[in-house]
């Protein structure tokens, strides 16, 4: 039966652009919500980019953050490897009356093609969790970056998963997530990291580590947003939108912003 319902996937996909399942974040309404948080969380960063900076999206889906970026003056350039989702992005674009370039591919073939140097800021939303091979990834997306640029990306917590784990009385599993940074959870390959781990990432990778802020401290952990009212979401974001320090780390993703540092002072803290 799997086979059969993935086999009817594709072929609505193929021919009919369709797919019942899929999941459109920039309509959906509990993923405009977290793109609500990343943009606010992101803002000062891309008040520092000058008008008509060029931004690679890397994971765009269907456009979340490529066409707020575009509206905010930016020269985006989207890269997913769903065709589907890029349909979807071009649609939300002409709706925007907004303009955005589009790739299709993997984020590991498609950035070694590009320029070196050739983008001012990288962003990589909710995609590295997903990949063994995501230091890779982040180096790729490095090069591409000019001297100075930003890599701004989001990696899920050690926190998040420990919660799923206990709320499922899963101890075995539990105690995997606290004595490791990556494994098989539930028949799934994941990636978490600690702040602390990912300061030691930036310094690692040749950044300058700018921020690490949290993304989603109760939703989907405790409540889902896309099921508030307006007036509840929009108290719920007050809440999450300039946290307390002490809770940076127990939250659903960490937002990290690194700065490319020039290779003559490579040897700068």
């Amino acid at each position: 039966m799997d086979i059969v319902q993935k086999l009817k996937r594709k072929t609505l996909r193929a021919l009919f652009r369709y797919d019942p399942s899929y999941t459109d974040m920039f309509t959906d309404k509990s993923e405009l919500y977290f793109a609500r948080l990343y943009l606010h969380q992101t803002h000062p960063y891309w008040e520092t980019l000058e008008d008509g900076a060029k931004i690679l999206d890397a994971g765009c889906q269907s456009g979340r953050f490529t066409i707020p970026l575009a509206k905010m003056g930016f020269e985006v350039t989207g890269i997913d490897t769903s065709g589907l989702s890029l349909n979807h992005a071009q649609k939300h674009c002409r709706e925007s009356g907004v303009k955005a370039k589009f790739l299709k591919g993997d984020i590991g073939r498609v950035c070694p093609s590009l320029e070196e140097g050739s983008f001012d800021a990288v962003l990589c939303a909710e995609v590295l969790y997903l990949h063994p091979h995501y230091e890779t990834l982040m180096k790729n997306m490095i090069r591409v970056l000019k001297p100075g640029g930003l890599l701004v990306t989001s990696h899920r917590t050690k926190f998040y998963y420990l919660m799923k784990a206990l709320a499922q009385k899963d101890y075995p599993t539990a105690r995997f997530i606290a004595e490791n940074n990556e494994g098989s959870l539930w028949g799934t390959y994941f990636n978490w990291q600690t702040v602390r781990q990912l300061r030691q990432l930036h310094q690692l990778l040749g950044l300058r580590s700018q921020g690490i802020h949290p993304i989603g401290i109760f939703s989907e952990i405790y409540l889902a947003p896309g099921e508030l009212e307006p007036s509840l979401q929009d108290q719920l974001f007050q809440i999450e939108k300039d946290p307390f320090d002490e809770i940076t780390g127990c939250t659903r993703y960490l937002l990290a912003v690194g700065e490319k540092i020039p290779a003559s002072h490579s040897d700068l803290p």
